[in-house]
């Protein structure tokens, strides 16, 4: 099989990971520098230059034989920011092997997701005509339809990692202490370049002119809303909310765009299940009576179906999902999301 022709934007990621690799070499900073490295390495490998990564990979295992450095310096360099009244980790860190062709959109979703992508990938560019490329996104919609997703696919497209917030130790009870919390996570990817994901970021920015509020909650998204105005960092930032009319109107103002995810139409419950059942053997089953099944449902909903449906194949024996199977999957979620709203 030919390797794909390099694209422009397959060129501008290549680029990006190559700036990286000479920062952190700058810096000294190895656990950056072989970060960068293994991510052009797969970056080269999806672009169908299989020989190149081997050479990368074998130069890189070559230079970590040369020069190891101890566990225990690599394993501070970047440590995660923790709060320090609780010592729990604020972030959760990992670097995503998603693409847009993994998710299912609205096409107006998509579009703009794609453009974000050029904008930041070719920024270099719009800096010369001193044009600022979009870097702060607002993701918003009803829950399910892949708000989540999406800055996995942002990160994975950029080959950059995800640095995930986690709300659950980022809020404290101690006065002041989440606004210190949220700023640790500010420097922190000021530091190690990456997306920083607020997912379900209502929790930290409730409209100050709610009552039922405490000052300190409304100081925290203060707090938040001069972070974002002073951030410096080179990644991108993503929040998300299910719940945009609970959101301060000024934190509208501080994201260059705001992408609306809206429950899936025929067309992408199609698409979707198009996909899931490629790799199967249906029989009395089409992709569009399955569709017609899952009308009104988010995606997350049709997923879990499909996997019910598929898994009950499994385990009867069958070697086809039948139109019975993936009704009575459908049958089990309706009973399962009545009874949970009649509870």
């Amino acid at each position: 099989m030919q390797p794909a022709a390099p694209t422009a934007y397959s060129h501008a990621v290549n680029a990006e990971l190559l700036k990286r690799l000479i920062r952190s070499h700058r810096r000294d900073d190895e656990e950056a520098f072989v970060d960068a490295a293994e991510q052009l390495i797969v970056a080269e490998r999806r672009q169908g230059h299989v020989r190149i990564a081997d050479d990368l990979a074998a130069a890189l295992r070559e230079t970590a034989r040369a020069s190891p450095k101890p566990r225990e310096q690599i394993a501070t360099v970047h440590e995660l920011p923790r709060s320090k009244t609780e010592g729990a980790s604020l972030l959760d860190t990992g670097t995503p092997a998603r693409g847009l062709d993994d998710v299912v959109l609205a096409p107006e979703t998509e579009a703009r997701i794609s453009r974000f992508l050029r904008e930041f990938a070719h920024r270099a560019r719009l800096a010369e005509h001193g044009l600022p490329p979009s870097r702060k996104l607002l993701f918003h919609g009803p829950p399910g339809n892949g708000k989540t997703l999406c800055a996995a696919v942002v990160a994975g497209e950029l080959g950059l990692p995800l640095h995930y917030v986690r709300f659950d130790s980022l809020i404290a009870s101690y006065l002041g202490e989440t606004s210190a919390n949220l700023r640790r996570v500010f420097d922190h990817a000021r530091q190690r370049p990456g997306v920083l994901f607020f997912d379900e970021v209502d929790a930290i920015a409730r409209s100050r002119s709610d009552r039922d509020d405490v000052g300190e909650l409304k100081r925290v998204v203060n707090s938040f809303l001069q972070l974002l105005d002073g951030d410096t960092s080179e990644g991108p930032i993503i929040a998300a909310t299910n719940h945009e009319s609970a959101l301060d109107d000024a934190i509208w103002r501080r994201f260059d765009d705001v992408i609306w995810f809206p429950m899936p139409d025929d067309a992408q419950l199609h698409e979707y299940l198009r996909r899931r059942f490629r790799s199967v053997r249906t029989l009395g089953l089409s992709v569009d009576a399955a569709a017609a099944q899952c009308r009104g449902l988010c995606l997350s909903d049709v997923a879990r179906i499909t996997t019910d449906a598929l898994k009950a194949m499994v385990l009867d024996g069958d070697t086809a999902l039948t139109g019975a199977l993936f009704e009575a999957a459908v049958t089990r979620f309706q009973n399962a999301r009545s009874r949970r709203r009649s509870g």
